[in-house]
């Protein structure tokens, strides 16, 4: 999906009139000013909405920014984590897809799986196998055969996001 990002300077134009971006405001609304420097405040959904209602258009000509600053977004993958968490992701697909036999989403009773645990554990040289309430949790969040939903999420435990900005 391909967007633009909302920069200082970016040149648009609202029901024919030529605006320019000049700054965020404090409560996080958009100050545009037309070309006779008549100030217009819009919220980025109001922005947003009018632009998905063709209200409002990005200027291809840009004399500011020079292009429009388009933006490429794309989900993730496991190159976007670190290396070991990544490792890790791909580990936890062994044991799964071993167990499901790639294709059927069914796991085994509980006693069959701890012998085939044991026996995927050897195969793959882990020191020891998960449990199998484990197995259940992983297999729960891979349903969409997704690797990057098995990568730990260890970014997101305590109040890291609640203080980062400190």
């Amino acid at each position: 999906m391909q967007t633009f990002s909302l920069r200082v300077k970016l040149v648009v134009i609202v029901r024919g009139v030529l605006m320019v971006l000049e700054k965020r405001l404090i409560d996080r609304k958009l100050l545009f000013f037309d070309e006779l420097g008549e100030p217009t405040k819009l919220s980025e959904k109001e922005f947003y909405e009018a632009y998905e209602k063709r209200e409002i258009e990005i200027s291809a000509d840009q004399p500011y920014l020079g292009r429009v600053p388009y933006v490429r977004n794309v989900p993730p993958d496991i190159s976007c984590f670190p290396k070991k968490h990544g490792d890790e992701a791909l580990r936890r697909r062994k044991y799964l897809d071993d167990l499901t036999k790639r294709g059927k989403y069914k796991l085994p009773g509980d006693e069959d799986m701890i012998k085939k645990l044991r026996d995927i554990a050897k195969k793959i040289g882990d020191a020891c196998a998960p449990s199998v309430s484990t197995i259940r949790r992983w297999a729960a969040k891979y349903i969409g055969q997704n690797v990057v939903k098995l990568i730990p999420q260890h970014a997101k435990k305590g109040r890291a996001a609640a203080i980062q900005g400190e």
